[in-house]
């Protein structure tokens, strides 16, 4: 959910419907976008409510929450299984391992595009 509480974000993978995030408004309860994304599986909001990530196979997408549009993606060669940005929303980090142990992988997140 935005911080805001305005609208909730919903990672779906679909065989037949594609993958994508869904953006659902609290208030109305509808369904009022759909961003195209590669198997999401992790969604975290800025503190802001400007930008989604949301992680999958490949990566992290960077989301416009105002425009619903991918402006960035940020690689990342396992699929996270948690997410969390940081307070400052300088960093996206995904919590991430498959057999290993597990570890946060960061990177700045001010070099996407506003």
């Amino acid at each position: 959910m935005a911080p805001d509480g305005k609208r909730v974000y919903v990672a779906v993978q679909h065989a037949f419907g594609g993958d994508k995030v869904s953006v659902i408004d609290t208030t109305s309860k509808e369904i009022t976008g759909a961003i195209s994304v590669s198997t999401p599986e992790q969604v975290a909001v800025s503190s802001t409510s400007k930008r989604v990530y949301a992680g999958g196979k490949g990566g992290v997408s960077v989301i416009n929450a105002v425009t619903d549009k991918v402006i960035d993606t940020i690689p990342h060669d396992e699929r996270p299984y948690a997410m969390a940005i940081t307070p400052n929303d300088k960093r996206a980090a995904p919590w991430a391992g498959s057999s290993g142990p597990r570890t946060w992988r960061s990177r700045p997140t001010e070099s996407a595009p506003t």
